[in-house]
């Protein structure tokens, strides 16, 4: 990650607290049902949508918003290295094929247009 717009939250995320939230990603994965469904029912992401997921963590919801969308394409952007170390394995793991993810703050990233 070359920016942050706050370095000390970035450090955090980094270090410890990234590293406790990547230890215990299942506890973290396990949002309950209802949330996720209201997530989804209100964005109704489909097919060839192309999906943002601005702090997505160990990627749950954006492997959730990728299925949907394929072809499309879903990004999770996070500031933690580790947390975005879990997410890929994962994707991996699942066989989440049109997911991808970007470490970065989401404040400063530079993402490319459209």
């Amino acid at each position: 990650m070359s920016r942050a717009a706050d370095p000390p939250r970035a450090e955090a995320w980094n270090g410890p607290v990234g590293n406790h939230w990547a230890r215990h990603q299942a506890r973290y994965d396990a949002m309950p049902a209802g949330v996720n469904g209201a997530l989804f029912d209100a964005a109704a992401v489909a097919p060839g949508d192309r999906v943002l997921d601005v702090g997505c963590g160990a990627g749950a919801t954006t492997r959730i918003a990728a299925r949907p969308a394929a072809p499309g394409h879903a990004v999770g952007v996070d500031i933690s290295a580790p947390l975005l170390e879990r997410a890929r394995a994962s994707t991996a793991a699942e066989g989440v094929g049109n997911a991808a993810y970007e470490c970065g703050d989401a404040q400063v990233h530079p993402f490319p247009p459209a």
